[in-house]
């Protein structure tokens, strides 16, 4: 990668960090790591960490006595990541393919990069092989787009007028949205003991949400 694009990566990452993080998902990595359980003495997995807006709360939660770890596939979100939290063990790499081994951590945690991934359920059971007997893997995801019209009739707009490619984008993000979509992806990674925790059903896209605690024996 050249430096011009690693600095490119770079801008683009400390802006999310400052204006979109805030702004959207501020809220969301307490309501996760709840999810999970996570406390003191933990050896936590943050998946698509981004810049760490969860990794931070994890943080807090195990203290001087555990250990968090956060995996991304974007150098310029984990560039940024290490200057807030140099602390941390980040590490850059693909969900589908975690650098870690088997039964590695006491609870995986993954807010708001599922759907993003281009094999979820691969995902998923990297996931849960890094997961120790007994450990808590915890997933966030925004909620459908059928509980957002706006955001629908915008993302029609951008297809009519600029190209179908550019309103699929749009819709990405709210594409496991559906319950029953989400439980059943769970259950084709070897996952079938799933628990879905309520969400917030607010007008702004970010809080739209449906949340899945998946409890591994």
């Amino acid at each position: 990668m050249s430096q011009l694009h690693q600095q490119q990566l770079e801008k683009v990452a400390a802006a999310y960090e400052s204006l979109l993080a805030p702004a959207l998902f501020a809220e969301w990595p307490h309501r996760l790591a709840n999810a999970a359980d996570i406390g003191d003495g933990q050896d936590v997995l943050d998946v698509a960490c981004g810049t760490g807006v969860l990794t931070r709360v994890l943080v807090e939660r195990v203290g001087s006595n555990g250990s968090v770890s956060g995996v991304d596939i974007n150098p310029g979100m984990l560039a940024v990541a290490r200057r807030i939290s140099p602390e941390v063990l980040w590490r850059e790499a693909d969900a589908e393919a975690l650098p870690y081994e088997d039964e590695s951590f006491d609870a995986v945690l993954c807010q708001f990069g599922l759907m993003l991934f281009r094999a979820p359920e691969a995902a998923l059971r990297e996931m849960k092989r890094v997961l120790k007997p007994g450990g808590n893997l915890a997933v966030a995801v925004f909620g459908s787009l059928e509980d957002l019209p706006a955001y629908a009739a915008l993302a029609e707009v951008y297809e009519r007028l600029v190209s179908k490619s550019v309103g699929d984008a749009l819709r990405m993000p709210f594409s496991m949205g559906d319950p029953d979509r989400l439980a059943s992806l769970f259950a084709s990674a070897g996952e079938r003991r799933c628990i879905r925790l309520p969400g917030c059903r607010k007008r702004r896209p970010a809080r739209s949400l449906t949340w899945v605690s998946s409890l591994i024996a």
